[in-house]
């Protein structure tokens, strides 16, 4: 589960890789964006794990970080 803050980390991780989430964004929504941290390309077919949990890996690296440079943790 994702908490507020995580979809708009997606978005702005997504954007130096010119992905862009739609505007409400849902999990399917994410999780690609996810998987696109991990290295996925759009032609290629649906993600695989391998490629999912390294884009979340990257997601919660990040956010972690983010957070301990904000003091939240």
């Amino acid at each position: 589960m994702l908490d507020q803050t995580q979809p708009l980390l997606v978005r702005k991780l997504l954007v130096r890789r010119n992905y862009h989430l739609p505007p409400p964004p849902t999990m399917q929504g994410i999780m690609l964006g996810a998987a696109a941290l991990g290295g996925h390309v759009k032609n290629n077919g649906t993600p695989g794990w391998l490629v999912l949990g390294l884009g979340l890996t990257r997601l919660l690296d990040t956010d972690v970080g983010s957070r301990l440079a904000r003091d939240e943790m």
